[in-house]
């Protein structure tokens, strides 16, 4: 798997204005849209696939978040990178081809002995650059599926990255604060299932 034009980060004004989307088709999450982002090919893909959003997939108390399972194991969350194919204009138009959309899926483990280098802060005033955080990209899983969510449609490639990320406890109660504040609840967090 290679990635292009990986230079584009995740600015605070496309994180802010992507909540307030009307193309959001995962509701109660927060989910951030691009303007203009990287590329994924290579692999078992058969084509270039452009990066339209990404969301997370977590637990209550940084257990079991992850949607995907390795021999019966969850992680503690699970970051979702969605990619449209790039014959298409808008992922509406790719929900009929079984291969209209990527999403790399990358497991994240809480260890209570690692921090990012790159780190979770609550005011995001910095671009946030999503590639300093991947794991290594050369073994994964891969299989036609659907959408995890409404309307689950038949038509992803999933890459589930086999090699989690290491975050702390504190890193992932940082980021469901920040993500509750921004989407003014205030309900605690109970997980996303």
């Amino acid at each position: 798997l290679r990635f292009r034009d990986r230079n584009n980060m995740f600015r605070k004004d496309s994180l802010i204005r992507s909540k307030k989307c009307k193309k959001c088709i995962l509701p109660k999450k927060y989910i951030c849209v691009l303007p203009l982002a990287a590329c994924i090919e290579g692999g078992p893909l058969r084509e270039r696939y452009i990066l339209q959003q990404f969301h997370f997939h977590w637990g209550h108390e940084s257990k079991w978040g992850s949607e995907h399972h390795v021999d019966g194991f969850s992680y503690s969350a699970e970051m979702h990178l969605v990619f449209l194919a790039e014959r298409y204009s808008a992922e509406s138009m790719a929900l009929k081809d079984p291969e209209g959309l990527c999403v790399l899926g990358i497991f994240l483990r809480v260890s209570y002995l690692y921090y990012f280098s790159v780190g979770i802060h609550p005011v995001l005033d910095t671009p946030i650059d999503i590639f300093a955080i991947l794991p290594n990209l050369s073994r994964y899983y891969t299989y036609e599926g659907s959408l995890t969510t409404p309307p689950c449609s038949e038509c992803v490639r999933w890459i589930v990255c086999a090699d989690p990320v290491e975050i702390s406890d504190t890193q992932v109660n940082v980021y469901l604060g920040l993500i509750w504040r921004l989407t003014y609840c205030d309900l605690k967090p109970r997980g996303n299932f």
